[in-house]
């Protein structure tokens, strides 16, 4: 008999050694580092004007039938598609939360603060995108499987014949893809393949309390 490890408790450890986005986003500068990349190339698009807690301040003060446009004047492009989601999203948060729309200008600040929040956090983790790319040593199936998705697998068993001092030694550097947002995606070859190795993430998936990490 041994033990389970439920899926949340991950979350926990990134959440405790991962406790800043400039600490997480190092960390991942560190692996390409480790890997021999001579450079890494971090892109990023964001079609919000404002930060979350900004823009979340403007619409509580913005009766609900004029979100979208508060919305339209606070990202790039005036994009359809951002626009249509939120509508989406707000609609389904009045529905889940059982709040009627008329309702919804007279709840509490907080309260409709948080509930933009919510819708806001989603927003950015469908629209916002950090990329990160180097040229080094990559990973195969065997390599993601055996040791990128080990939690604790020191960085030089990813890294071979390391000739320099390792920057990230402690395997938990990747818990920082969860920091920086929902969605993760690692999309990784070898020299000689032909191929490309993609695991995807949704780390809210990791918060059901019911689910086991070998899940």
């Amino acid at each position: 008999m041994g033990f389970k490890i439920a899926a949340r408790a991950l979350r926990q450890l990134g959440a405790e050694l991962i406790t800043s986005d400039h600490i997480a986003l190092n960390e991942l500068i560190k692996n390409s580092l480790d890997a021999k990349s001579k450079r890494v190339a971090i892109k990023v698009d964001n079609p919000f004007l404002l930060d979350k807690t900004a823009l979340a301040n403007k619409l509580v003060m913005t009766r609900p039938d004029s979100h979208i446009e508060q919305l339209a004047l606070n990202i790039t492009n005036n994009d359809k598609e951002i626009l249509e989601k939120y509508t989406y999203y707000f609609n389904e948060g009045l529905v889940n939360n059982k709040i009627e729309k008329h309702d919804f200008s007279s709840l509490e600040s907080k309260v409709k603060k948080d509930f933009i929040m919510n819708l806001l956090n989603s927003l950015y983790n469908d629209f916002c995108i950090l990329d990160i790319e180097d040229q080094g040593n990559g990973m195969d199936s065997n390599i993601l499987e055996n040791a990128f998705l080990v939690i604790g697998t020191p960085n030089k068993w990813l890294v071979k014949d390391a000739d320099a001092p390792l920057l990230g030694e402690k395997g938990v550097g990747r818990l920082s893809m969860m920091r920086l947002g929902r969605y993760a995606s690692v999309i990784s070859t070898v020299s000689g393949s032909a191929n490309q190795y993609v695991i995807n993430f949704d780390w809210e998936k990791y918060n059901d309390p019911n689910l086991f990490l070998e899940e």
